[in-house]
């Protein structure tokens, strides 16, 4: 494909993409009293940087970051670029410039309707159709800034790059029906696609999908499953999960190859959160190994499923044994299967805090955190390491802003 210049680059998602939004609304405030979410002290789901901040780091150059020495210094130069408008220009040096804005809500969903979850449809239109990505646009092409812009660089600033990551809550926190998960995929690539290449022009837009990773990817998932609990946390088994974003996954890979004339492209976070990829990218930084310490044995019997790790019985706790022996008896096979136990971070941890620490300290201990302390989000290492796959896809493409 010929190389592509785009004047303006776009986020839209959830907990993974937020760059300090979800916080600030009122289900965000609510979820942070009952200690039902934990961010950083920038409002972010990581110990500092997530995938988008890194990416404004390449692209801007020279120094720039969105992440600075303070809190309220991160917050308030983050807050320029949670819209599309005249303040999110990003001027690289002897590059052109380019706008760079960051819908993404934690707790977003890409279909799924639910009460404190921001539909992907609410961060295009926003709730008042004048605060969405939408209305920004019609309002920044009318602007003075652009018209100036225009003039410089022979442009009409509207060529456009659509960031795209949703699904998880959708699975996980909205619990879609597994089997259902198809749909929601088609939704995001297909239906809420084609409106926002419809607001930019169709020859304006470009498109990258993120895939979902496995649960197994998580800690929270880890500990679950050890002690036999995703089904009771989550009202599927594990096994029925997977079968959701297996099919997620590949309906979202159908819709992008129908469009990669186009330029959709799918970047392949399922297996950039495996293990071995993690393992990979750690050793290249002469960090230990995400190491696989846990066998799990699963066994089903009369309508019910039994889940331990196989050092559960060497602790002394027998209570499942009677029901694991009749289960034998009757010719059930266990099913084992290796878990991959991540080291969690401590709490506290956030930008200027005791508990960050930084690459260097890191790199000293010779020891990454993999999730931050809520068990579910990376932490900025691994936030890294799936910046460095989407740039890779950057790169097939052959797409451009600032120094990418």
């Amino acid at each position: 494909m010929a190389r592509v210049d785009f004047d303006n680059v776009v986020v839209f998602g959830d907990s993974l993409s937020d760059i300090g939004i979800k916080w600030t609304h009122f289900f965000g405030k609510v979820a942070l009293g009952i200690g039902a979410m934990t961010v950083n002290s920038s409002g972010r789901f990581s110990d500092c940087r997530n995938w988008t901040d890194f990416m404004y780091e390449h692209a801007a150059g020279g120094g720039q970051s969105l992440i600075k020495g303070s809190k309220q210094a991160t917050i308030d130069v983050s807050s320029h670029h949670q819209k599309l408008k005249e303040g999110s220009l990003v001027t690289p040096k002897d590059k052109q410039p380019f706008f760079y804005a960051n819908y993404a809500v934690g707790g977003a969903c890409g279909a799924i309707t639910s009460t404190g979850l921001t539909p992907f449809k609410e961060q295009i239109e926003g709730e008042t159709f004048h605060d969405g990505f939408r209305g920004h646009f019609r309002d920044l092409q009318d602007s003075k800034v652009v018209k100036k812009l225009k003039d410089q660089w022979g442009r009409d600033f509207k060529k456009t790059l659509f960031l795209i990551w949703f699904g998880a809550n959708d699975l996980f926190t909205a619990k879609c029906k597994p089997a259902q998960m198809a749909a929601v995929a088609e939704k995001i690539a297909k239906k809420r696609r084609n409106e926002l290449a419809a607001i930019v022009g169709k020859n304006n837009a470009k498109f990258i999908f993120m895939n979902l990773a496995k649960p197994l990817s998580c800690a929270r998932f880890q500990s679950w499953e050890r002690k036999g609990k995703i089904k009771k946390k989550q009202g599927y088994t594990l096994d029925q999960l997977d079968i959701g974003v297996d099919l997620f996954n590949s309906t979202l890979t159908r819709f992008a190859k129908e469009h990669a004339e186009d330029g959709d492209a799918v970047v392949n976070i399922e297996r950039a959160a495996t293990s071995l990829e993690i393992n990979t990218y750690l050793g290249n930084l002469g960090l230990l190994p995400y190491e696989t310490t846990h066998q799990v044995i699963s066994v089903t019997h009369k309508n019910k499923t039994v889940t331990k790790d196989m050092e559960h019985w060497k602790k002394g706790d027998y209570s499942d044994l009677e029901f694991a022996h009749n289960a034998f008896k009757k010719g059930v096979k266990p099913m084992l299967r290796d878990v991959n136990v991540g080291v969690i971070a401590p709490k506290g941890t956030g930008v200027g805090s005791k508990g960050h620490l930084t690459e260097a300290e890191i790199r000293a201990d010779k020891q990454a955190y993999l999730n931050c302390s809520d068990k579910v989000h990376p932490t900025e290492i691994i936030y890294k390491h799936l910046w460095l796959k989407i740039l890779e896809k950057f790169t097939e493409l052959d797409y451009h802003f600032g120094h990418i």
